[in-house]
């Protein structure tokens, strides 16, 4: 974080790639570290992360070493965009490891709650940073498929993100961080998305804080003490409907409608299709979402039922207990409520 910060002190170009570069390979380096201290109960998807952040540095250098040594700017596209675009399935992937490890059965509302999540990235995604690219005549095709494949990999993040934040257990910090990191990757490469745009992004940004602070954060999950614990089976997802969750689906349902309004104050062409589209897709998600609540409530009243009936049996057949004590010669009658409270 200090050297994220004097980053923005440094006076010439080439050593702020020196030091951005730096930073990027001290998170991987830390990811390693992690394994072989931590000893992960699944290392494969941290050895996965650990080749997506690599990936994403090997990008760095290449404009780095454009930008510095060759004193020209970097092309676009070049070979920099393949090892970009290589770290998003990547780190998807071991996000996807992790997901599976921590909940190896079909855990369906938080499946439904990331599927409602990647359809709102989506049509955000398309509406207002993939269109530009799609409809920019002065592209190429290969340019306008690499500039339409970033945002993509943020929206297969964002699926990714969303299944590990709703998925049901204990939250070890690891993973919190892990998480943090890869919402500010994505955050970040959104401002930087709108900034290309308008060709406005040059190095010592403050956009570039956004990425290594994601770095950052990478290597802090690794070498965090709860990187190594073992994650332990998720418990059965509780009934009814919190906060949150309700946040999430009134939010979603005011989405396009959103995105209408936004078109239409700044003058924009409204993509009907896509609109149509995800309105439908995002109503099907929460109409089966609010099915599966109800699924679940009436499981829980159901079992409520059976038990209290269980319980009725076992009073009636048993209306008091009557217990001697031979020391005081006494007798002791229990009734129903105390019965209740003996078992």
């Amino acid at each position: 974080i200090l050297a994220a910060a004097a980053y923005f002190l440094l006076p010439s170009t080439a050593a702020k790639n020196v030091v951005y570069d730096l930073v990027g390979l001290s998170a991987t380096v830390a990811i390693l570290v992690g394994i072989r201290v931590r000893s992960p109960s699944f290392p494969m998807s941290w050895y996965l992360l650990a080749l997506g952040v690599l990936s994403f540095v090997i990008g760095d250098s290449i404009w780095s070493f454009q930008e510095s040594v060759l004193g020209v700017e970097p092309p676009f596209p070049s070979i920099a965009d393949a090892f970009y675009l290589a770290g998003y399935p990547l780190l998807v992937a071991g996000l996807a490891l992790m997901i599976r490890r921590h909940a190896p059965g079909r855990e369906w509302p938080s499946l439904i709650d990331a599927l409602i999540i990647a359809t709102v990235a989506g049509m955000l995604s398309w509406t207002f940073l993939m269109t530009p690219y799609a409809n920019d005549p002065d592209l190429s095709l290969p340019e306008r498929v690499i500039s339409i494949a970033y945002p993509l990999g943020d929206v297969l993040l964002a699926v990714v993100l969303a299944r590990l934040l709703f998925v049901p257990g204990n939250r070890l910090p690891a993973y919190d961080l892990l998480s943090g990191s890869v919402a500010l990757l994505m955050l970040t490469d959104t401002v930087y998305a709108a900034m290309a745009v308008t060709d406005s992004y040059q190095t010592g940004s403050l956009v570039d804080l956004g990425w290594m602070i994601s770095y950052v954060f990478f290597g802090a999950a690794a070498l965090h003490p709860s990187m190594g614990m073992p994650i332990e089976s998720a418990p059965e997802p509780k009934t009814g409907i919190t906060w949150r969750r309700l946040a999430l689906l009134t939010g979603t349902l005011l989405l396009a409608p959103g995105v209408l309004a936004v078109q239409a104050a700044l003058g924009e062409r409204v993509d009907v299709p896509v609109v149509v589209g995800g309105s439908i897709a995002l109503f099907l998600l929460v109409i089966a979402r609010m099915a599966g609540m109800v699924r679940e409530r009436e499981l829980a009243e159901q079992k409520l039922g059976k038990a209290e009936e269980r319980y009725r049996t076992l009073v009636e057949r048993i209306p008091a207990i009557v217990y001697l004590e031979d020391v005081e010669s006494r007798v002791t009658l229990y009734d129903s409520p105390q019965i209740e409270a003996m078992l």
